[in-house]
């Protein structure tokens, strides 16, 4: 049993499974997507590094690694929509196909345009099929921070791909089922059904998925009275409703792709929530071939 990568299998062709299986297990455990390309190389990110395959299973460069098919991408797609695309053409519009499991598939190709809005795609040529893994403990420093200082808004950033989703939902469950802290009530507004994960807690944690964030946000403030509320790549537009969360005395952790600080602060709307003193802390992801970590930092 591979972590959180078993159920994956299922819906990526039997060809490349197999390539994927014949790698280290250490290796395996630290995948955290797997991309098909249409008739250019398939690759998986593990510790923040691309990893091709060859023919034979073994790792190599561009020019000999093993690309997916047109039938293939077929196979994928029809796997992971259970043979029904209009089924998932609210998601698909947005690029994304949920899996029942956990975890996502990120969709790039030919798009369908009506009125210069994105209605589906005409054709797919890429998937990203993105891991949720549950590293219990990935927040523990985070949380022992929270019992030493208090609560407080949190800012998490790193650059795509680094483990922001995981270590939210570490810290959602760590909150929620009161390791090493008290229980705090947790909201989770999970906009793509990445964070939640049936069965894995049993905290105080209330969730509403494939909503809006700001949506969202307001819902649980109005109904759940959570103290805590947890979302995942806060974009522009939802500045408002994060701030006036603030207002209700909700304590905000949210992510942000970013390499720095500095570099958040020059995108207007994040420069908003940090000037509204919306966050008092950052966390900083970091990954390698040897894990990830995390760096706290206040927020002047």
């Amino acid at each position: 049993m591979i972590n959180g990568l078993d159920g994956f299998f299922r819906y990526i062709p039997p060809r490349l499974t197999k390539l994927i299986v014949s790698l280290p297990t250490p290796l395996l455990e630290r995948v955290t997507e797997i991309r098909l390309r249409l008739n250019v190389p398939f690759s998986m990110t593990i510790g923040g590094k691309n990893i091709l395959l060859d023919k034979d299973g073994n790792i190599c460069n561009v020019k000999n690694a093993v690309c997916a098919t047109k039938k293939e991408m077929e196979e994928c797609i029809s796997l992971l929509s259970q043979g029904s695309l209009y089924t998932y053409d609210d998601t698909i519009k947005t690029g994304y196909i949920p899996i029942k499991d956990g975890g996502r598939a990120g969709l790039c190709g030919e798009t369908i345009l009506q009125n210069g809005i994105v209605r589906g795609f005409k054709e797919i040529y890429s998937i990203n099929l993105r891991l949720h893994r549950h590293i219990p403990l990935f927040a523990s420093d985070l949380i022992k921070y929270y019992a030493r200082e208090g609560i407080c808004g949190t800012l998490i950033y790193s650059p795509p791909a680094m483990g922001k989703t995981t270590f939210l939902r570490s810290a959602a469950f760590l909150l929620g089922e009161g390791k090493n802290i008290r229980p705090f009530r947790v909201g989770i507004v999970d906009e793509r059904s990445e964070i939640f994960i049936k069965g894995v807690s049993d905290g105080l944690v209330d969730v509403i998925t494939n909503c809006p964030k700001a949506y969202g946000i307001e819902l649980l403030c109005r109904t759940m009275s959570p103290e805590v509320i947890i979302c995942d790549e806060i974009g522009s537009g939802e500045q408002d409703a994060i701030i006036n969360a603030q207002n209700t005395g909700v304590h905000l952790i949210a992510s942000a792709h970013g390499n720095s600080l500095e570099g958040l602060r020059r995108r207007p709307f994040i420069k908003k929530i940090l000037e509204a003193g919306l966050f008092e802390i950052a966390v900083k992801l970091t990954a390698d071939e040897n894990g990830y970590e995390c760096e706290i930092e206040r927020i002047l």
